[in-house]
């Protein structure tokens, strides 16, 4: 499958083509989501114009040498642009590790003037994302979930599966990290993840849900 020609009409519509010719930064964290993300920016930008960003919170043994992998990517990608920032060590919350990674993201856009700031999250999320919004007890406006633009962030994946994402990454090949952390019980993304995701998709399969597809 061939995410390209949906990517190109989902991007065009979160960074219109006046502004094809700026800088973007792309949050890489070397998992499969990022580096999809990264890959099919690089088909329909200049990789001039890509400012790679990971951030490793060094809070799992291994995170050192994911921020090299991303190095190495990049290098392997001819992206020049890559930016690495430690911070830590220590365990710490999701929530936590969240607002630290955005504001992270925030300043190398501020220091490399790029005009977005883009983020590899997909349909799969979106649904998690809501669940944790319902479970923690959100208002009304809560239940909206992420927007593909909210101002300078920008996912042009959240119409694509995780499904649709693997499938991309096996047709041309790519590798990425595995994180170890999306496996730990306490952290409340990955138990929706585990266990009620897969009970909802059963559900919607026996009531009448339809599994969506997209043309290859």
């Amino acid at each position: 499958m061939d995410l390209l020609p949906s990517f190109q009409e989902a991007w065009s519509l979160v960074f219109p083509p006046a502004r094809s010719a700026s800088k973007v930064v792309v949050g890489v964290s070397g998992g499969l989501d990022s580096v999809v993300l990264l890959h099919l920016l690089s088909r329909v930008l200049p990789t001039e114009h890509l400012v790679v960003a990971h951030l490793d919170h060094q809070t799992r043994p291994e995170s050192a040498g994911d921020a090299e992998w991303v190095r190495c990517l990049c290098e392997s990608w001819k992206i020049s642009h890559c930016v690495i920032s430690q911070r830590g060590p220590g365990k710490i919350s999701e929530n936590a590790m969240r607002i630290d990674r955005l504001a992270f993201l925030k300043q190398v856009q501020k220091e490399t003037l790029a005009r977005g700031i883009v983020l590899g999250h997909h349909a799969d999320d979106q649904v998690e994302t809501l669940l944790m919004r319902l479970i923690r007890g959100t208002r009304l406006e809560g239940l909206g979930g992420m927007k593909a633009k909210n101002g300078a962030l920008l996912r042009p994946l959240l119409n694509f599966t995780k499904a649709e994402l693997l499938a991309y990454a096996q047709k041309h090949r790519l590798q990425w990290r595995e994180d170890n952390s999306n496996q730990d019980p306490t952290y409340l993304r990955n138990r929706l993840r585990k266990e009620l995701v897969p009970l909802l998709h059963t559900l919607s399969g026996e009531f009448g849900g339809k599994k969506r597809s997209r043309q290859e």
